[in-house]
């Protein structure tokens, strides 16, 4: 006759997967919480480029004026950022809609115990330049 102890479980065996489970969960919810804000601020920065670039179109502020903007705004949001990090480029003049594009580079390191993390990130905004 053959036992039943294969079937039976180890009682331990349930609390350990358990223990598992809760600090793998605990684990995303920690992750979350730091990298959340990370990302809300993100996209309020990409909010504040956009409005940029349509300002700057419309008024045709110069490069050194765009880039004020956009670092003045990336330090609201505690990105770091340099002057090198933004790429600002207008299509030629003549073209049936001239528009203008800005390109920016910007990161911010988070820190977990025993480790920092560094979110990098890129955006690229366009407006037409000119009043319509």
């Amino acid at each position: 006759m053959e036992s039943n102890t294969s079937m039976r479980h180890d009682p331990g065996m349930g609390r350990f997967g358990f223990l598992v489970a809760v600090s793998f969960l605990g684990l995303l919810i920690f992750g979350a919480y730091k990298a959340g804000p990370v990302y809300l601020d993100k996209i309020s920065f990409e909010d504040d480029l956009m409005q940029v670039a349509a300002k700057a179109g419309a008024e045709a502020w110069s490069e050194r004026t765009i880039r004020e903007h956009i670092l003045k705004a990336a330090r609201a949001q505690k990105f770091h950022i340099t002057r090198d990090d933004v790429v600002v480029s207008k299509t030629p003049r003549g073209q049936a809609a001239p528009k203008l594009y800005i390109t920016v580079r910007y990161s911010r390191p988070v820190e977990v115990p025993g480790y920092v993390h560094l979110f990098e990130f890129q955006s690229e905004v366009s407006s037409l330049v000119g009043r319509l």
